[in-house]
């Protein structure tokens, strides 16, 4: 069975209300459109050229007035470019190694890992692992993080003098 499809069906055959916009409306549209573009402009200047997010944003604004082939290109080139979000499972991990560290400040590293790999053992493969995965999760966090917001490190203190 074919559907006579018209312009304002759906391809589920759905009819929509077709409704003609008035000029009131249209403006309302091209208000709102403009202040949208003007909201990631600030947001693309205030983070001094940066903002990648942005411009990604911008460019599905302006998608109509650009051939294909650019839309795609630039898009394609933007999307490499976005910082690559380590998975969950590292997150938690670092987690669990920094809580045990706060919570005994003269704890080492690697004790940390092990209490935090014997507390995870319980869990599914990914954010279960050795003190050695421990370790690298740990790690690749703390580097991702800003200078303030990273662990101090202790001065090991020798007991030969």
């Amino acid at each position: 069975m074919t559907l006579d499809k018209k312009p304002w069906q759906t391809p589920g055959g759905v009819l929509l209300r077709k409704h003609t916009l008035t000029a009131d409306e249209v403006r309302a549209l091209q208000a709102d459109r403009a202040a949208r573009i003007a909201a990631l402009e600030r947001r693309w200047q205030k983070s001094a050229y940066t903002d990648t997010q942005s411009l990604l944003g911008a460019l599905v604004f302006y998608q109509p007035q650009l051939p294909s082939w650019l839309f795609e290109g630039l898009w394609k080139r933007l999307v490499r470019q976005l910082p690559q979000e380590p998975p969950p499972y590292h997150k938690l991990r670092w987690l669990m190694v920094r809580q045990e560290l706060e919570f005994d400040p003269l704890m080492t590293l690697p004790q940390a890992y092990k209490i935090a790999s014997n507390k995870l053992a319980h869990m599914p493969a990914p954010p279960r692992g050795s003190p050695g995965a421990m370790e690298k999760s740990y790690q690749k966090i703390e580097r991702g993080l800003p200078p303030a917001r990273r662990r101090r490190r202790r001065r090991q203190v020798s007991s030969i003098r």
